[in-house]
């Protein structure tokens, strides 16, 4: 299984309920899926673009973020 159907799986499970940033998504996914964070970045990226997940933001630490949710 891919990297993206790991994710899609995640949204199916309604982790993406709440909006997400795309560490929280990697420090979810290194349980089932090790990969470098920056592929998290771009593949949350790319199902943005075929309208899987939509993109949101989210306030960390003062911060605003970018984040997905579904």
């Amino acid at each position: 299984m891919a990297l993206p159907d790991h994710i899609l799986k995640l949204r199916d499970t309604g982790f993406f309920d709440s909006a997400k940033t795309s560490s929280e998504v990697h420090a979810r996914l290194q349980t089932k899926y090790p990969c470098e964070p920056n592929r998290v970045a771009m593949a949350l990226l790319r199902l943005h673009r075929r309208r899987e997940l939509r993109k949101a933001s989210k306030a960390t630490g003062g911060r605003k973020q970018v984040a997905f949710v579904s």
